[in-house]
């Protein structure tokens, strides 16, 4: 194994800058479910060059204590952070997104969060200090924290839904033609099957602009949890409301919900990628059209119903959003890693998973317990994304058995998940 090179990023930078926001929800009884999200963005770490790829680890320190009562919790995680390389984690500005939660009585609270590196070249930190007011959730119709994020996931098992959290609630006007609420609502009266939310944007000097329908929603007893996707198609840079009004059909009770936000320029905010047909190199020019493994099937379809002229215009087009030369990168990576005696390397599921989203942020493997089919768990931050891999015939052709990506269709291997995964995800 070649020796390790420290690169330094975040260490040039001094303090280490980074996002967090919280959330809260019910718990049990009148306690609160704080939940803190935090972004750091790549460039604020340092980082080893090694065999293994390229990682920062890095801490993350949390002390919550209540300003009237005697409640106080604290401790520290380890993370590690990874890049496939410097020049994809420059071109998207990679930011990396974990979160965690604290259970905790109804009060005002401090919390102080402090994230340190962990390499060998020195310890920079940085701190976010703020305050929350933590509501009860009894006593009537009551409404949670709205959590707001640039897309959504849903479970295609148990239809559960959230959002990704965006902690700097900032998010981009190129790309964001939709920004996502998620939201529980407590203490409905059981009688109706329904409920009436209705969500609005609020613009400078309260001007609302935007306005969704009075929509009814679905409900199981007392009890809500829904993500709903507001446009802020065409609206202009500043800084906005995001609110909610949520009745009650059967007592007219309503409540309310607000969360700012701000819509402008994002540090690294990607623009277009200029393809040039004559400096493409070999590799790129090899897989130009093979899209289908990153194309949403309507495209692929819509694609092929074109002409060969007309392929070669759409394809300059779709191109000129996504980067082949990642693209390309991937795909040979695919090859080298996944391939499997006479299966290409993309046509494997890891291989597949690996094209279309990247390097993992995180890879757990399971090999040698007893009775266990060895296993990887893949996990993507940013996304919220986990796939479940599965070397059911002991070759090394490791299946996908689960993921919550609900792009993904059902993969016909959730058998093979054990009683424990089964009990996590909600088999």
């Amino acid at each position: 194994m070649s020796p390790s090179i420290v690169l330094l990023l975040g260490s040039l930078l001094g303090s280490i800058s980074f996002n967090v926001d919280w959330s809260a929800f019910r718990a049990g009884g009148d306690s609160g479910r704080v939940e803190f999200f935090y972004s750091i963005p790549f460039d604020q770490l340092s980082y080893t060059q090694s065999d293994s790829g390229i990682t920062a680890p890095f801490s993350v320190r949390m002390a919550m204590s209540g300003v009237d009562n005697g409640f106080r919790q604290e401790g520290t995680v380890y993370k590690r952070a990874r890049l496939t390389s410097f020049e994809e984690a420059s071109r998207v500005q990679r930011t990396f997104v974990d979160g965690f939660s604290i259970i905790a009585p109804p009060g005002r609270y401090r919390f102080e969060m402090t994230v340190a590196e962990s390499s060998k070249v020195g310890a920079n930190t940085g701190t976010v200090s703020d305050s929350l007011q933590l509501a009860g959730f009894s006593g009537g119709l009551k409404l949670s924290s709205l959590q707001l994020g640039a897309s959504a996931l849903s479970d295609t098992v148990t239809g559960a839904v959230s959002v990704v959290p965006t902690p700097s609630r900032r998010f981009a006007l190129s790309g964001t033609d939709v920004i996502y609420v998620y939201y529980e609502a407590y203490n409905m009266r059981p009688e109706s099957s329904a409920y009436r939310v209705q969500l609005a944007v609020l613009g400078p000097g309260t001007d609302t602009a935007v306005k969704t329908p009075k929509m009814n929603r679905s409900k199981s007893g007392t009890r809500a949890a829904s993500a709903l996707g507001v446009s802020v198609e065409g609206l202009k840079p500043g800084d906005y409301l995001m609110t909610m009004a949520l009745t009650d059909l059967v007592t007219g009770q309503v409540a309310f919900g607000e969360r700012p936000f701000a819509l402008g320029t994002v540090k690294g905010q990607a623009g277009g990628f200029n393809v040039n047909l004559d400096s493409l190199s070999d590799q790129e020019r090899m897989y130009y059209r093979d899209i289908q493994y990153i194309a949403t099937p309507r495209e692929v379809a819509y694609y092929n119903s074109l002409s060969e002229s007309g392929k070669d215009v759409w394809l300059a087009s779709f191109w000129s959003k996504h980067n082949l030369t990642e693209f390309a990168r991937r795909l040979e990576t695919a090859e080298s890693r996944f391939r499997r005696q006479r299966t290409p390397g993309v046509r494997t599921d890891r291989g597949r998973i690996y094209v279309k989203y990247g390097e993992p942020d995180a890879i757990e493997q399971k090999v040698i317990e007893t009775q266990i089919r060895p296993r990887e768990y893949w996990h993507y931050y940013s996304s919220g994304y986990v796939y479940v891999f599965v070397d059911i015939r002991g070759d090394g052709n490791y299946r996908l058995a689960y993921t919550n990506n609900k792009d993904e269709p059902p993969t016909g291997f959730e058998s093979y998940l054990t009683p424990d995964e089964q009990e996590q995800w909600g088999q």
